[in-house]
């Protein structure tokens, strides 16, 4: 909103019901043009904002947008934040990222930023990636499972991820075993052997989350995780795997947050949620360096 009014550009956004009221004003004051997009019966599945977003690009629009598989500049101003993360981990490598995620923009563009680095030697390795989503909404975590336990039982393993929907200290740990066994037994060949059939058929594993998403951490709440792809690849190139944040925790992390003199949203701090629920878990050494991204200042 902030770049349209500079550049005198018309900007229409639209917006669920339930938009946080802070964001809500500072578009408005910003001059953009706010269309609020309610679930109604007759919609398609998913989510309506990004249906009413697709026809005005359809009706001519340009997609200026925060969805790299609509806008691609995302990705690269993304993976910005990947090269400031690596610059800043040459001394102290990080050993695990923890990224908040609804579409997938954010967490893929990092991960391709910290691939770069790796390749041109800025970083030793890159972190394990683990995308966090709330127990509200969480359609990578459930991609993510399907892809992994159609390659465990390929390769002949045992060590399947947690059922599509589930959450808790327990699915975590089965999460971590499955990713741990592919880090181990997963040949390069295999992994891309798996993305290209996921990309192939890609209703098998990535559809719109069946009830409306609800949490307090609300831009993350996308009904799918529309980047899914990169993000699961980063994973499993990484020895990572994705979190489910119990809402409890979501709220823990903001108040952790704030209580550090943050000025960031529950969005902003879910990432730190996703670090929470491993330690809660028994899953993070205390050897280990880790970051989170804090993204999003409430005002």
């Amino acid at each position: 909103a902030a770049s349209a009014r500079a550049a005198r550009r018309r900007l229409l956004v639209f917006v669920p019901p339930w938009a946080d009221a802070p964001v809500v004003d500072r578009l408005t004051r910003l001059g953009a043009e706010l269309t609020v997009c309610p679930r109604q019966p007759a919609d398609p599945a998913g989510d309506p904002c990004h249906h009413r977003f697709r026809a005005a690009v359809a009706a001519g629009a340009l997609p200026f947008s925060c969805q790299g598989s609509d806008n691609g500049l995302t990705i690269d101003g993304g993976m910005t934040l990947g090269f400031e993360l690596a610059e800043q981990s040459r001394a102290a490598p990080v050993a695990r990222l923890f990224v908040q995620v609804g579409g997938g923009a954010l967490a893929s563009a990092v991960a391709q930023g910290l691939a770069w680095a790796s390749e041109l030697g800025v970083i030793v390795r890159r972190p394990a990636l683990h995308p966090v989503q709330a127990e509200g909404c969480f359609p990578l975590i459930r991609a993510w499972r399907r892809i992994c336990r159609a390659l465990v039982a390929e390769l002949g393993g045992t060590a399947a991820p947690a059922e599509d929907l589930a959450s808790g200290p327990s699915a975590a740990r089965a999460d971590a075993a499955a990713a741990r066994w592919l880090s181990t037994h997963a040949s390069a060949q295999a992994l891309e052997g798996a993305l290209s059939r996921a990309a192939a058929e890609r209703a098998s594993a990535m559809w719109p989350w069946e009830t409306e998403p609800h949490s307090a951490a609300s831009g993350i709440l996308d009904d799918e995780t529309y980047d899914y792809l990169a993000v699961v690849r980063a994973t499993l190139e990484t020895g990572g795997w994705p979190v489910v944040a119990a809402e409890a925790t979501v709220l823990e992390a903001h108040r952790l947050g704030t209580r550090a003199s943050f000025a960031v949203s529950a969005t902003g701090t879910a990432g730190l949620a996703g670090a929470l629920t491993l330690a809660q878990a028994d899953l993070l050494d205390r050897s280990e360096r880790v970051a989170v991204m804090f993204t999003g200042v409430a005002r």
